[in-house]
């Protein structure tokens, strides 16, 4: 039932100075996808990775790329990202007045859309174009930073979503990012989640990464360990 469960390795959290070694080794262990978070300094106070980086990335590596926008404006962004080699793009719901357009001109040039939420905004707010997406990316932290706590009622809204794409019949993955670790994340697959971001937490502090995926993938089958 969970073999389906596709695991996104958090790139900010790799250790740049060996990134090829990192994506060598992560690829072996048996991940199914990248993250690869761009940061404004505005709608986010930090700054992450730019299209560069992703050139790098892309020429390394034969797996999908989801480029999550943690921008204003991300309009502003798309064309560069797509031109550097991603496969996938999140926007923030909350970071653009016309969010149809925007997933129509990216899924225009053959790049798949997606829209991300915050833990904040209420996931009704998705409801209108969820027959428009290729993914939904929910965040169960305040985006910007890692290790932050994890915040439980965002398993409601991740249940909520899920509900509502089965109602409309529709196959979009449910991707969940934040304080993904052996506790939260039989949680977030209860739930409905089919995607997940894996970061510090999660993965990268491991020494094995073959064996943290398996760890992860017993204890979401499992159901984990209580977070109270």
């Amino acid at each position: 039932m969970l073999n389906d469960i596709e695991w996104a390795p958090s790139l900010m959290c790799a250790d740049f100075s060996r990134l090829g070694e990192e994506i060598h080794n992560l690829t072996h262990a048996g991940v199914h996808r990248w993250h690869f978070d761009v940061m404004d300094g505005h709608f986010v106070p930090n700054l992450t990775l730019g299209p560069d980086v992703l050139v790098s990335v892309r020429q390394l590596t034969q797996l999908p790329i989801d480029v999550h926008l943690m921008v204003e404006s991300p309009e502003q962004f798309v064309e560069m990202m797509i031109d550097a080699g991603a496969d996938r793009i999140y926007f923030h719901i909350e970071a653009t007045r016309t969010p149809s357009r925007l997933i129509r001109h990216i899924r225009s040039r053959g790049v798949q859309a997606g829209v991300a939420i915050n833990p904040a905004t209420p996931p009704a707010f998705l409801e209108s174009i969820l027959h428009e997406v290729d993914g939904i990316l929910v965040m169960t932290v305040d985006p910007g930073f890692a290790g932050q706590a994890f915040m439980p009622h965002v398993v409601d809204h991740i249940a909520y979503l899920k509900g509502q794409l089965d109602e409309r019949n529709l196959q979009v993955p449910l991707m969940v990012d934040g304080q993904m670790h052996l506790q939260t994340v039989p949680r977030v697959v209860n739930a409905g989640a089919k995607q997940i971001v894996l970061g510090t937490s999660g993965l990268f502090r491991e020494s094995d990464y073959e064996a943290a995926l398996k760890r992860l993938q017993e204890s979401a089958t499992s159901g984990g360990i209580s977070l109270g």
